[in-house]
């Protein structure tokens, strides 16, 4: 029980950070463009809110990944999948962005009750409907 509460510690800023992604679209978009540009011009010389940002995209990613081997998993590997193939091509609208960050915020919300205290079994309501 122990791990699984220090697993799911970190779920509370990460769905704090898909809320401010949700309400500010642009400032992640127009930072990502800067770093873009930055690494184009072969400068490398990243703000620490850049680096930052970046470490904590990787945390959340690996997270994510040793998510997999939960009993959340399936909510896990929806994430993954949507966050990188699906929704990439669409990430630099607005909008779309905040409509990821809230679905994503949705998810870990309902990964984090579902572990905790509904305890539904996701693979066997998946396979019920085939």
């Amino acid at each position: 029980m122990l791990l699984k509460v220090l697993f799911f510690l970190p779920v509370v800023a990460f769905i704090i950070y898909e809320f401010w992604v949700m309400a500010n679209p642009y400032t992640v978009i127009l930072g990502l463009k800067r770093m873009k540009q930055m690494e184009k011009d072969g400068n490398k010389d990243y703000s620490t809110n850049m680096v930052l940002f970046g470490v904590f995209n990787l945390f959340y990613t690996v997270w994510c990944i040793v998510g997999l081997m939960s009993s959340q998993w399936m909510v896990f590997g929806f994430l993954l999948i949507w966050g990188m193939t699906i929704a990439t091509p669409f990430k630099k609208f607005p909008a779309f962005r905040s409509a990821d960050a809230l679905m994503s915020a949705c998810l870990l919300t309902f990964a984090l009750i579902n572990a905790f205290h509904l305890h539904i079994n996701l693979w066997k309501v998946f396979i019920s409907q085939f």
